[in-house]
């Protein structure tokens, strides 16, 4: 269903009521609230009555597929748009992502505030590690086995490309048992494809700076970690359209899953195009979306203030990857 279970009855999470007394009880200067709207975590909101000393900040997690499942459900906009209307602000993770599209169509205030990474320092010779040669060109995808990060898709639109080249998929297996039942048995197609079941950070480090492209498939995200961890290992990247913020980001190329060998045979063919996506990428990080930057917007919010930096690509950077995509 997609109502919430939003109404003081049998089927709302008494959790939802432990929230929202949380929220009324005062003792708070600041409430962060991040969630699917499809969860019950927002619905805490509704029929509050929200100290007027208590600043509510609300970050919906809204992808494109997700947005599909309720974006024609007018009761449902509805009711989420009065709840969201009486935070502020609003903060997108994008600037023009499904949650954007639905906040202006709404009428929603809203601000924007990325997501963020630390770098980790790698452990590992990666290619040593699991038997990966020299010289042969390694795809990186990081994404947990779940149906809407399109592990199949990939695999499908890279089998039929001739060569030797490696696609590395880690991720951890999601509880949809027949989902990863179907990721297991295409890896095992190709003997190009190799599948690793979860890493700790380290080794997903290591990865990342054994990979030449690191890439995403996905039918939807907000502001996908994965990309993040590429620029800020001076990676450059391959995300399809419904990746979210990736349209907001330097260091790699958008194309639909069909155009995904092409474009990658063109990167791998040139180093020094895959060099200065990775540089554009890895500067864009550390001006915009490193723990300092985005903590200290975060805190300009709670203060009551308007975020003192703009996250947008810096104009050198935006100009080098306007040259590099035509």
């Amino acid at each position: 269903s997609l109502e919430p279970r939003a109404q003081a009855g049998s089927n709302a999470p008494q959790a939802l009521f432990q929230l929202r007394q949380l929220i009324e009880s005062g003792e708070y200067q600041s409430c962060i609230l991040l969630a699917d709207p499809l969860n019950w975590i927002f619905w805490s909101l509704e029929g509050a009555a929200i100290p007027a000393h208590t600043r509510v900040l609300a970050q919906p997690i809204i992808n494109t597929d997700g947005f599909s499942k309720w974006k024609d459900n007018a009761p449902f906009r509805s009711r989420l748009s009065l709840v969201l209307k009486r935070v502020a602000p609003v903060i997108a993770l994008s600037t023009n992502g499904a949650e954007v599209r639905y906040f202006r169509e709404e009428s929603i205030p809203y601000v924007h505030v990325p997501n963020a990474v630390a770098p980790v320092a790698p452990t590992v010779d990666f290619r040593r590690e699991y038997g990966l040669p020299e010289g042969v060109p390694l795809i990186l995808h990081v994404a947990n086995w779940w149906r809407v990060k399109n592990h199949p898709g990939l695999m499908e639109a890279l089998r039929s490309w001739p060569g030797e080249w490696r696609l590395v998929m880690i991720g951890h297996p999601s509880q949809d048992q027949e989902y990863v039942r179907q990721v297991r048995e295409a890896a095992a197609q190709d003997r190009r494809f190799l599948l690793i079941p979860g890493l700790p950070p380290d080794r997903v480090s290591s990865a990342m700076e054994a990979a030449d492209v690191v890439v995403l498939a996905s039918h939807g995200e907000v502001s996908p970690v994965t990309i993040l961890e590429a620029m800020s290992h001076g990676k450059p990247w391959l995300a399809t359209p419904q990746c979210g913020s990736v349209h907001d980001q330097a260091g790699g190329l958008i194309a639909s899953l069909g155009e995904f060998p092409g474009v990658l045979r063109r990167m791998l063919g040139d180093v020094s195009l895959r060099s200065a996506l990775g540089r554009c990428g890895q500067e864009h990080w550390k001006a915009c979306y490193s723990w300092d930057a985005v903590l200290a917007a975060w805190e300009a919010l709670i203060r009551n203030e308007k975020p003192g930096l703009s996250f947008d690509m810096p104009a050198a950077g935006a100009a080098e990857m306007d040259d590099m995509k035509k």
